[in-house]
Formats: C-alpha cells, structure tokens, sequence
C-alpha cells in the first residue's frame, strides 16, 4: 500500500543552506472510536442480525491472543519460532490453519450485497481441535457444514468494536492434530461493509454502470469473507463470480475463465491464486473494464473513458519489474496488471497480486507519479511474497518496499534520483513526528496494538520511511565504510545478495523483527554488534541516527534554494517585500513537476502549521510561476495548503473542488485539516464540505477525515 510516499528531493534544513551530504531530523490521527454515521449504521446491522447467543468457546475470552508455533512458517520455512499474539484477530489460527478458499459468489448492486459460499480447506495444528474460528465483521451467517456435514455454529453476540463478531464453527466431533477438514459456510456481506465500496453511475468515469472495488487492508478482509484475518493465515485459493452484464470481474489473482449464464444477463468470471496470500490480499473489483497491454506480463485496466491514459502512464512498467527482480529474485506471480479506479480509491496504490490497484491521481499526464507503481511492484516480494506476521511488523513490509523501490528508482534513473527521494522521505518522517509528537507510541518501528487498537489508526509514514532508514542504516554498518564515505544508494554486494537471500528463504513464509534480526546477525555478526536494535524498533521519535548524512543533497539545491529565499523574504509573515530580491519566472524554468513538487514541500516545511506566508506574497509566487495551472495532484495540493495557510478567500472553493473530485487520503487529509484551520470561518466550511462529499469517500477515509475534522 502507497501511503505519502512522495517523489521529490528536499533541502538541507530550514536554517542552513544545502551542502552536499544531506542532513535533517504526516501522519494518523488516533480515532480510538468510530463515529462516522456508516460506521454506526454497521454496528447497528451487526447486532441486529440473527443469531444464536455467543459464548466465547472453551471458557476462552475475546478478544484473545493467538499462538503460533512452528508450522506458522515465520522468517524461515521449518523454523522453531515462540508463540506470537496477534491483537488485531479474534480466529483460532493456528490451532486450526486454513490453507485455500473456494468462492462462489454473485454480485447484487442493487442490495448492495456479495452473497454465496466459501468451502475453506484447513489442517489441524498441533493439538486435537472441535471447532474453528474466524474473524468476521457484518456479515449475515447463513449455514455451516463440515465435510459435507450440517453443524452449529455461534456467532459473538457483542462485536468488538475493531474487530468485529468472532464465528465459531463446531466441528461435530474433536479432529487430531495434522487432521484437514473442509468448511462450507454460506454468508452475504453487507451494504456497509468496511471492505467494499458500492458506486452509482454518476461516481465513475462513463457515467453508464455501475462499480464496486473492495479494500481489505488491514483487518477488513472479515467484512469481505468469514477468514482467519491474520497476516500470518496464508492461503491460496480460487473463486467464481456472477456479475450483470455487462460488467467484467477481475481479482487478485489469474483470470482463467468467463461464462455467459443461459437465460440471464450474468455472467460467471472464474480466477486462481496458486501463491499463498494473506487474507488482506484477496480483492476484487466489478465494472465496465477494459484492458490494455503495455508490456510482455502486463496490462492495463480501466473505464474505456481512462484505458488510454492509463496506458500511457504506466508505460514503463515491465522497465520496473525487470529492475525487480535484479534487486530482488524472480517475480513468482506471472502476471502483473494494474486496475486504474474510479476516483474514490483511498490510497495511491495497493499491493493486491496479479492485480495493482491504482489511484487516477496518478494521471499526470508526464508520468511523473509512475514511482508508485514501483513501489507496489516492490510489494510483490515484500509483503506480499514475504509477509509480516502481525501488524505490530509492519515495517518489514513497507520499509522493505521503499528500500526496493528506491533501488529500482536507482537502476533506471541513477543516483541522484534515490538520494532525492530518500532526502524527500526523511522530511516526510519528520513532519509526521513533529505532528504528532516525539514521543508519541505510534513513532515507533513495532507499534503495540493490544487492547483492541485499530491497525489503520496506527499506520504512517513511521513504517515506511523510519523502516527505510532503518534498512540504510544496517547497509552501510554491512559495509564497513565511515559516515564521511556513505553511499546509500550504490549500497553493497553482500547486503543486495543478503537481500535476496531473505526473500528466497522466507518466500511463501512470514516474518518477525527479531527473525530478521538473527538474520542480519548471522550474516554479518561484526556489524550486528554495533547495532542498536531495542532502540530502532522499540523507541519513539526519530531515527537513532541521522540518515541524511548517507545522501547527496546536490540533487535538491536548486529548488530547495529558491524555497529558502522565498522563505526569507518573508520571515515575519508581512508580506514587505512581497518578493525575494531578482526573483522572475526563470527562476523555475527547467522545473520538472517533481522539482516543482520539491520547492512547495521545502516552503510547507518551512511555512507550515502556526508560520504561514503572507497573502502577498502567495499572490507574488502566482504571479511569477503560474502554480495555479499545474494539474499534478501532488502540486495542486501543497499550493492550496500555502494559499489557505496565507488566507486567500479564492482557495477555499479550489480546495472543496479537490476533496469532492477524489478520495485519496494523501490529499483530503491535508486539505481537510488546513480548511479547518482556515481563519475565517474554516472550521465550518470543513465540515460542511465533508458533510457534502463524505458519501463519495471510502469508508476507511471517511472515518480518517472524521477524525481529523474531532466529529
């Protein structure tokens, strides 16, 4: 999953200009409840349904801890590995393991409903079992049978609030260990499940049909299908979905089917995952789709009203999967297609396999946002080939990804495009733990969620940029070079065949920050020893050590300079003088979009929160560099940030367009919280303008934008 991971270079530090190392030390807000009206109305559904009276099986609570053992595969097939908690699910797994899933299932848009049958194939672990349970979230139970067989099953009569109504499935009689069994369980979601997103007509591209995609990280795969929603519960499976014609299904895995039902106008897509995933990557997507090829493995889906764009902007695609795999091995996967969606998806990309999810945000028209896929191809090894095994090890899925897309970004561009986008990421970390405070519990790399803490209200940039860093830091203590002689981007042959060898030996497989320890311990033990670990993984704020100094700044000083004289000339935030001194518009000529970018970040940095510009001098940078005209969601963003910041009425309208035209978090959340701090009156406009769009968000960013706006 893409989240802020921006593309731009950024300046040495607000009070000094940039030298050539680079040194320099946005985020979740915490929503303990939910308060959104979707929500409630889901909580109200869920204890409406009926059911029998749950009683936490075997005297057991929940929610309740998961232990784990050996056959959890964790860091390394066949490894010995301690019980492990996972706060986030309320299954049995692994006393019992369900290893594949077979869907049949049909599409009801107009109930707003995905309904049918799952049969789950599973194993016992290591100790006789009498019942399975699973995670499940708003969805309607309607049978239950074992090996063909009818059973009872108990459904929590009180969910949990984040983690929704535990099913337990008796088993009609106790199974021994090492024992399959096959599941047959009959369910509908519902209209306000936190998984899928329903569109009407007028909410997509042609305007004619209409659309649903469906979003399951972290724990929301229990609001799609009754699972073990556990990182760790892989699984493979197969499906079959009917949908009205003339819509096409596609899902995260291999399309091996389609057929037209007799007499109908439905037609049944049928599709195969043979590689383990977890249950956050099963996904699918219903529309009026069509494709493009745009490479040997890959193609492009969308709206026929976007396919081209699409195209033409993930054009370079197989340039990225080929650069993959010299980073990281062979791609396992076979296909790899992306699905340009509707304008509602919350996040700029997302990993699902065989299938990207992508935002049209992306659709700058220069290919300048292209980064992202990368980044989501880079998840084809970390995350989704090799998966954290809770979410308090996140880290291990995106921090590897950021490192592996930068490497890619490396490959094809060269070194001064990673040293830009690492010194980009590292001001990014840091406007995250300046918002929300160095020492705040979620700055650090291994979050703890126990006491039911929602996984989404926990996710930042921390794990992603902080576990870059991490993972530059670890390279260059491989390396045995001084400070003065970092290169993080050229890196090492030991740790780029270490890296590799990590995927290879925990492909298919989970991981843990202390397995990965051990890991980097055996491979390189000198270094191992002058290595901090309790304090990168465990303590909050920044990076232990100042990364930057591992990057050469040359790449960001032209636009970093121009942002500080900007800066300068208006320290006081008066607007006299109105402009630096010999500032014209060739001052940006030669400013591709992502220096652009980099200019207005490095003046949030500098002029954002409690420092905003004065209007003059915001009317000064229109002037001169017409940053008004730049249609790359990236730059129209961080510009109405600075407008509104200085308090240009004319902005406010600008704003509202943006959030009602899209749903990416990356952009509403910044937007909605500079509305709100609009001075005149901005509150109110906030909140009215989200009253007025909220219905088009999804409603993971519903809820995100809620809390950031205190309803």
């Amino acid at each position: 999953m893409t989240v802020d991971v921006r593309f731009g270079p950024i300046r040495a530090s607000p009070s000094s200009a940039p030298s050539r190392r680079h040194s320099s030390m946005r985020a979740c807000a915490v929503a303990p409840t939910h308060t959104s009206a979707r929500i409630a109305a889901r909580r109200h559904r869920s204890a409406a349904l009926p059911r029998r009276s749950f009683a936490p099986p075997s005297g057991r609570a929940f929610p309740r801890a998961l232990h784990a053992s050996a056959s959890s595969s964790p860091d390394a097939p066949g490894a010995m590995v301690a019980p492990f908690v996972d706060h986030s699910s309320q299954s049995n797994y692994p006393a019992v393991k369900v290893t594949h899933a077979d869907f049949d299932v049909s599409v009801d848009f107009e109930r707003k409903e995905i309904t049918g049958a799952i049969v789950l194939r599973a194993e016992v672990g290591d100790a006789p079992a009498d019942e399975l349970v699973l995670d499940t979230r708003d969805l309607a139970i309607a049978s239950c049978a074992v090996d063909d067989a009818a059973v009872a099953f108990e459904v929590q009569s009180e969910p949990h609030p984040v983690m929704g109504a535990a099913l337990a499935v008796k088993l009609g009689r106790s199974y021994p260990a090492g024992a399959t069994l096959s599941v047959r369980i009959e369910y509908s979601t519902s209209p306000s499940s936190s998984a899928v997103q329903w569109l009407r007509p007028e909410q997509t591209a042609g305007g004619s049909h209409p659309y649903l995609f469906t979003q399951c990280q972290a724990i929301h795969a229990r609001a799609l299908y009754p699972c073990q929603d556990t990182p760790a519960a892989k699984l493979t499976y197969a499906a079959k979905v009917t949908v009205p014609d003339p819509l096409t299904a596609l899902m995260s895995a291999i399309p091996t089917a389609s057929e037209s039902i007799p007499g109908t106008s439905r037609t049944t897509f049928a599709f195969e995952q043979k590689v383990p995933i977890p249950p956050y990557l099963l996904a699918l997507a219903v529309g009026n789709l069509e494709s493009r090829a745009i490479g040997p493995r890959s193609a492009v889906w969308s709206e026929p009203e976007t396919v081209e764009a699409g195209a033409f902007e993930f054009s370079e695609t197989e340039d990225f999967l080929t650069a993959a795999e010299r980073v990281a091995g062979p791609y396992v996967w076979g296909r790899y297609d992306l699905l340009l969606l509707p304008p509602s998806f919350p996040y700029g990309g997302m990993e699902n396999p065989c299938l990207t999810f992508v935002t049209p945000t992306l659709l700058a028209g220069d290919r300048s946002q292209a980064h992202v896929v990368a980044h989501e191809i880079a998840h084809s090894w970390s995350g989704n080939l090799v998966t954290n095994l809770t979410w308090e090890h996140f880290w291990l899925n995106e921090g590897f990804t950021v490192f592996i897309e930068r490497k890619i970004m490396h490959q094809l561009y060269g070194k001064s495009v990673f040293d830009f986008n690492a010194i980009g990421g590292l001001m990014e970390l840091k406007e995250t733990v300046d918002r929300l405070g160095a020492t705040h519990p979620h700055t650090v790399l291994m979050p703890t969620l126990e006491g039911g803490v929602d996984p989404d209200d926990v996710f930042s940039k921390v794990p992603y940029e902080k576990g870059f860093a991490f993972l530059v830091y670890l390279e260059h203590m491989a390396s045995g070079r001084s400070d003065a002689d970092a290169d993080a981007a050229n890196g090492t042959e030991a740790f780029a065949a270490f890296l590799k060898a990590h995927f290879e030996r925990s492909k298919f497989g989970c991981v843990t920050s202390e397995g990965f320890r051990a890991s980097y311990a055996e491979a390189f033990p000198e270094a191992n020893e002058k290595v901090d670990w309790d304090t990168w993984l465990t303590a909050p704020g920044m990076p232990p050590v100042d990364v930057g100094a591992y990057y050469d700044g040359t790449s960001a000083a032209l636009s970093g300079d121009l942002a500080r004289k900007w800066h300068l000339c208006d320290v006081l935030g008066v607007g006299t003088p109105d402009r630096p001194p010999g500032a014209a518009k060739s001052d940006v000529e030669g400013f591709d979009s992502t220096r652009v970018d980099h200019f207005l970040l490095s003046l949030l940095e500098y002029r954002g929160g409690t420092h905003p510009l004065s209007l003059a001098v915001v009317k000064s940078l229109e002037e001169l560099y017409g940053l008004g005209a730049y249609k790359n969601s990236e730059i129209r963003c961080k510009w109405l940030q600075l407008r509104l910041g200085a308090g240009d009425a004319t902005a406010l309208e600008e704003a509202a367009d943006m959030v009602k035209s899209q749903g990416r978090m990356k952009y509403l959340r910044p937007l909605y919280r500079a509305l709100r701090l609009y001075k005149d009156g901005g509150r109110a406009f906030a909140e009215k303008t989200f009253e007025e769009a909220r219905r088009m968000y999804h409603p993971i960013a519903e809820k995100m934008v809620a809390s950031d706006l205190g309803l």
